[in-house]
């Protein structure tokens, strides 16, 4: 590390290599609002489908999700899970072995590992995303770029309630921090969401918002390219 210029995607990384590297920066993976323009939904759809991108890891939450729509089903509330990424075999078989799975089967929706483009299209038929992420080191000190990605598109959040996510979500009012293994929590965050519709709007239009100010590429990319200049005056 001592010989290169080192460019970390999150923060919670200088602490290791700025003592290391010859020079380090720190280029956040927010995200391009340009690309995401397509996604974006002009108001608060209250559908009842709530939505995740990404990995699908037992760590993410998933049978949380899942329980939490059981939860809601025996209030006679059915709601549709919208899941994009690859459905590991265990984690398939650990939700088939869920006593209610078969009582909830019919509103899960993976559909499996997709380009970005291609995934963002289930977007618009959920009013919600969700990011249930279990408390590890790494997660509980970064970012998870689908957080800026929902709020971009005009999704209020459903996240865990770690120091890091609310001081994005509660700092910006758009969405809802919960316990990640509460899957009362959870369906009560659901529940309330749609319950008061012109509350999940403001949550969706602050998010735009934050997304439009703080956490977007047009703010980063500068850093990044002072980087190169920098480097490209030390070589000269």
């Amino acid at each position: 590390c001592r010989y290169f210029y080192i460019v970390l995607a999150e923060k919670s990384y200088e602490k290791r290599y700025k003592q290391l590297a010859k020079r380090c920066s720190t280029v956040q993976n927010f995200c391009d609002i340009d690309f995401f323009k397509p996604y974006e939904q002009p108001y608060f759809k209250n559908l009842k489908s709530v939505f995740y991108i990404g990995i699908v890891l037992e760590n993410r939450g998933i049978l949380q999700i899942v329980e939490a729509l059981h939860l809601l089903k025996l209030k006679g509330e059915v709601y549709d899970f919208h899941c994009v990424g690859e459905l590991y075999t265990d984690l398939e078989n650990k939700l088939k072995a869920l006593p209610y799975y078969k009582e909830v089967e019919a509103q899960l929706h993976f559909h499996g590992r997709l380009s970005l483009e291609e995934g963002y299209q289930y977007a618009k038929r959920c009013s919600v995303g969700l990011c249930i992420i279990w408390p590890m080191k790494n997660s509980i000190e970064s970012y998870p770029t689908k957080l800026f990605e929902y709020m971009a598109i005009g999704l209020p959040v459903i996240t865990s309630n770690f120091p890091l996510y609310r001081s994005v979500i509660e700092q910006n009012n758009s969405g809802q921090c919960i316990d990640p293994f509460s899957s009362i929590a959870l369906s009560d965050a659901i529940e309330s969401m749609h319950r008061d519709v012109e509350k999940s709007e403001q949550l969706a239009q602050n998010g735009k918002l934050a997304v439009k100010k703080y956490y977007n590429w047009e703010t980063e990319k500068i850093v990044l390219a002072r980087v190169y200049e920098e480097l490209l005056v030390t070589v000269k």
